[in-house]
């Protein structure tokens, strides 16, 4: 009886001391503020499927449009101001910005774009994704636009990878079906597939404006590249799911390249709380910030530290993150899937 006695009291003692623990535990931020309100999801929700900050440091993002009956077969512009979200007019945003330049192209798609910025109207998107924009000034990180050195706009599509100009268009490699474009430091561009068959594995390209070599395979059939992004050394950056599905055990997690050699980080030999990462975006000390289907948002620091922000460390109402935007004041923007905007800071 007395040893039961004396292993009850040191449970107690145990349970009190880790409670003491995780009282005074330094938080892993110092500022949390959600821009989206879970209780009510038509009014105060956004489904964000673009992020930026525009000339004036300002969040701008694209989402679904709200209905009764949240059909989201369409989108709108939005912008985040004095820590009000309100939709804006293009040809307003526009002026405010400056030096913005409208094409249209193949009677399909009016771009605007200025020296950072480009916003996309498609005419014919059945995805209902009619509105996009993008940070064309950071060739790094990849996207669906991106601008080359010689000022010339490339689209990947579902069609082929496109180059346009003040004059003409050119497809290329009009058999495949391209994700996304980053460039390294010295312009050279990288684009990623996506496999349309079950049986074919996504790519990464090289074009140095001579030729096009294939880089990287995907080791999995129907696995695509997702994001990629070059770091302040020149590494390239990648992550790999598949078509079909995301969650935290599936795809192949977060890969680097050093031009020689690839390194794999997962879930299970690392700290890496999912496979399936959506974007990579590093911020200006090369940490490198990973939004995840199903295991929050994780910094990887630039000393291979492994920091998780999750609905266990953090007030984050959903575990799936899908953008990212960092900049200069050490402020963290990534959004929620279909919940919306959170800015965070360490």
């Amino acid at each position: 009886m007395m040893k039961y006695i004396i292993a009850v009291i040191i449970s107690i003692l145990l349970f009190n001391i880790s409670c003491k623990r995780n009282i005074f535990k330094k938080p892993i931020y110092s500022v949390w503020e959600k821009y989206y309100d879970e209780n009510d999801y038509i009014n105060k929700c956004y489904n964000i499927i673009s992020l930026v900050k525009d000339t004036e440091n300002r969040i701008v993002f694209t989402a679904f449009t709200k209905t009764e009956n949240y059909t989201g077969d369409t989108t709108a512009v939005y912008m985040l101001e004095n820590k009000q979200i309100f939709s804006i007019d293009t040809v307003d945003f526009c002026k405010i910005n400056k030096n913005f330049i409208r094409s249209e192209y193949e009677n399909e798609k009016i771009i605007w774009h200025s020296d950072k910025l480009l916003i996309c109207y498609d005419k014919n998107d059945k995805h209902g994704q009619n509105w996009m924009i993008y940070d064309i000034e950071n060739r790094k990180k990849s996207s669906f636009f991106k601008v080359d050195k010689f000022s010339n706009i490339w689209e990947a599509n579902k069609k082929s990878l496109t180059q346009y100009n003040e004059n003409e268009y050119v497809h290329h490699l009009q058999d495949l079906y391209f994700n996304n474009i980053c460039f390294d430091n010295s312009g050279i561009l990288y684009a990623s597939t996506l496999p349309f068959e079950y049986n074919k594995a996504g790519m990464i390209l090289k074009y140095d404006y001579s030729k096009w070599d294939t880089l990287i395979t995907c080791s999995n059939d129907f696995n695509f590249v997702a994001s990629m992004n070059f770091d302040n050394n020149g590494n390239l950056w990648y992550s790999v799911y598949n078509r079909s599905a995301v969650g935290s055990n599936l795809g192949e997690g977060l890969f680097k390249y050093d031009g020689n050699s690839t390194i794999n980080y997962n879930i299970y030999n690392s700290g890496l709380s999912s496979n399936s990462i959506s974007e990579i975006d590093i911020d200006k000390d090369n940490n490198k910030w990973l939004s995840t289907y199903g295991g929050g948002l994780v910094k990887f620091s630039n000393d291979n530290k492994w920091t998780v922000f999750d609905s266990i460390s953090t007030p984050l109402y959903f575990p799936s993150t899908e953008h990212i935007v960092t900049g200069e004041d050490n402020n963290i923007w990534f959004t929620v899937q279909f919940y919306g905007l959170v800015k965070m800071v360490e």
